[in-house]
């Protein structure tokens, strides 16, 4: 079995991604939209085919790289930072916490109490003293051309434009979970196409044996 591209011409093209359209205006450089299609948090969303970074505070350049430091921490659901700025609270968006030196737990913020962020879900292990984290995917941490957030419960992106407007470009969400998945199989040969825009995998082989994967873009 043979899954490519047949005859001349350029690579067919096989995308995850979905257009996203309807802009509201919600002033000081913020507009949203909806996207029906997401039915889970989108890994991607690109404005006319370039990927656009997802919210998140500190940002990356900032001192000391972009990570904040807690002072103290409860279990695995919980850590206290004194420096949290007091007029922001972070409910509803995500801690990015490193809970060991080869892990990166997505945590979503449940609550917060004075400077104690509490997580709707536990970390992988025991959270540590010393180790970093930032928070992302809130409101608070659009302040930047380009920074997206998603809201699960409404299906909504908001994207933060300093200089124009949605009408002058072209957006678009990962919407699909994996474009090609091979499982259980054998003699597949995939080859000539471009893959683009997964949620999680443009292409997936599970348990699969003699199969060729040649010319394949992403």
């Amino acid at each position: 079995l043979r899954i490519g591209a047949f005859g001349e011409g350029a690579p067919p093209v096989i995308s995850g991604m979905a257009p996203v359209t309807g802009w509201q205006d919600l002033g000081q450089g913020r507009w949203r939209a909806k996207c029906p299609e997401c039915s889970v948090h989108p890994s991607v969303v690109t404005r006319n085919g370039v990927t656009l970074p997802l919210a998140r505070w500190p940002n990356a350049d900032e001192a000391g790289r972009g990570y904040l430091y807690y002072e103290a921490s409860e279990g695995r659901l919980s850590i206290t930072d004194n420096e949290l700025p007091p007029d922001v609270d972070w409910t509803g968006g995500e801690a990015v916490l490193r809970t060991a030196a080869w892990i990166l737990d997505r945590l979503p913020v449940a609550s917060q109490k004075g400077a104690t962020l509490t997580f709707s879900t536990p970390a992988t292990y025991q959270i540590p003293r010393g180790y970093g984290y930032f928070l992302q995917n809130h409101p608070a941490a659009l302040d930047r051309d380009g920074e997206w957030i998603f809201d699960s419960a409404t299906r909504e992106i908001t994207v933060m434009l300093q200089d124009s407007t949605p009408a002058e470009h072209e957006f678009a969400a990962s919407v699909i979970e994996v474009l090609i998945s091979v499982a259980r199989s054998q003699g597949i040969v995939i080859g000539d196409l471009i893959l683009a825009g997964a949620r999680r995998a443009n292409l997936e082989i599970t348990r699969g044996s003699l199969v060729t994967v040649r010319g394949i873009e992403s």
